[in-house]
């Protein structure tokens, strides 16, 4: 699978992994698990927010479908949280920082070379 979702840090983040190629049609179906996990959670937490990793170092060449990203539940949810990337190369970073600068201008997407490292990001603004 070109696109997969799993939840980590006791339900609190999204790890979306995309390994090239992949597909408008699968980044849809991610969408669809993601947009459900958080309308449970929401309902059953109300008030905290769930911190998205996307990791795309396997999944850097596939551009076309990149901008569609911006309609992702990771960036318009109620439990909307974190969003950070593993692993884009510099052109990927550039793109995605216009995706997020256009949907949402007040909104920081932050970079990272390692999941681990992403982590770490999350723990450091949870303790905020």
């Amino acid at each position: 699978m070109p696109i997969t979702v799993q939840f980590m840090e006791e339900e609190r983040a999204l790890l979306v992994t995309l390994v090239d190629p992949w597909t408008k049609i699968e980044l849809e179906r991610a969408f669809k698990e993601d947009q459900m996990y958080r309308d449970l959670f929401a309902e059953a937490h109300p008030g905290i927010a769930i911190d998205m990793i996307c990791d795309v170092k396997n999944g850097n060449k596939t551009y076309s479908n990149v901008l569609y990203g911006r309609k992702s539940p990771s960036f318009s949810h109620i439990t909307k949280g974190l969003a950070i990337a593993v692993g884009a190369s510099p052109l990927v970073q550039r793109l995605m920082s216009v995706v997020i600068g256009t949907v949402q201008r007040k909104r920081t997407l932050y970079f990272a070379d390692t999941i681990e490292e992403a982590l770490t990001i999350i723990h450091k603004k949870r303790e905020i």
